[in-house]
């Protein structure tokens, strides 16, 4: 566990089903009906632990980062409209360590806490993006998609310079898909080095 500043607040992954369940929690709270199903968050995250990661203040949540690596065949059956967000079948860790893949994607970013100054958000980006260049899973240039399920979602994928690619009525999940293509780890690097 890495401690980020004088408030206490640390970066770490989800590393237990009850850790699991409070995170689980939160995205129910946060993307009400457009949450996917236990089933499939416990699958993910058995598929690929290091996908969530997350930073705590008093053995609390408070914010959290979903990146998943995805197969070539997956991301194009998701693009095309044939499967939903929760169809998804993230590729195992074991695979990724053979075979990075330049296929990723986002399925959420959450905070609790936005309008502090030492604000969660600005540390899960930050660390996260590192843990994700750290791990040597992915292939570049790497694609990153995910869904716009809210206006402050959509805000900061375009702050990101994420653009979209699939409208809603062209997706199961009723949200525009949005795309960023990554070409390096000094681009990542960059992208959680500014100040946002």
């Amino acid at each position: 566990m890495q401690t980020l500043n004088r408030l206490a607040y640390s970066f770490d992954l989800v590393d237990d089903l009850t850790v699991l369940r409070q995170l689980y929690g939160i995205d129910e709270t946060a993307y009400d009906e457009s949450s996917i199903s236990f089933e499939a968050f416990s699958r993910w995250w058995n598929a690929y632990d290091l996908g969530l990661k997350i930073v705590k203040m008093e053995n609390r949540i408070t914010a959290a980062l979903g990146l998943w690596g995805m197969s070539e065949g997956t991301t194009r059956e998701f693009l095309s409209g044939q499967i939903r967000e929760e169809q998804l079948d993230p590729m195992p860790a074991e695979r990724l360590e053979v075979l990075p893949t330049p296929f990723w994607y986002c399925s959420g970013l959450v905070s609790l806490q936005q309008k502090t100054l030492d604000s969660p958000l600005r540390m899960i980006l930050r660390s996260g993006l590192a843990a994700w260049v750290a791990a040597c899973h992915v292939r570049y240039p790497a694609n990153v998609f995910a869904l716009g399920y809210s206006a402050d979602g959509i805000a900061l994928l375009n702050r990101f310079g994420f653009e979209v690619i699939r409208s809603s009525d062209e997706m199961p999940d009723g949200c525009p898909l949005y795309w960023r293509k990554i070409e390096s780890v000094d681009e990542v690097r960059d992208l959680f080095g500014r100040k946002k």
